[in-house]
């Protein structure tokens, strides 16, 4: 898994510094803060909503997981402007969840 994330966030660095969103480092440093915090909501509030609340069990939580994470890399794919990675991304926030 580690090196799954390594090489997820290796591509997503070379694919933002391209053309064309041609990030600055500090850009891609908000965009890295901006990730993690999603995640922190989604680790804190999705994942317990959807165990206890609505009643999903671990393996129906996992494939809405992936589900999410695989809508999420399909968006980010087609985005071409900054503001879409930042919208896309609310989508593919339960990525890393697991």
């Amino acid at each position: 898994m580690k090196y799954q994330l390594v090489a997820s966030w290796s591509l997503v660095y070379l694919y933002t510094k391209k053309y064309p969103l041609s990030w600055s480092q500090t850009m891609y440093g908000i965009y890295t803060g901006y990730t993690l915090l999603l995640q922190g909501i989604a680790a804190f509030l999705i994942g317990p909503l959807l165990q206890k609340r609505i009643g999903m069990s671990d393996i129906t939580v996992i494939m809405f997981s992936m589900f999410m994470t695989g809508m999420g890399e399909v968006l980010f794919s087609f985005c071409t402007k900054t503001w879409m990675v930042f919208i896309g991304y609310v989508i593919g926030a339960y990525l890393y969840y697991m």
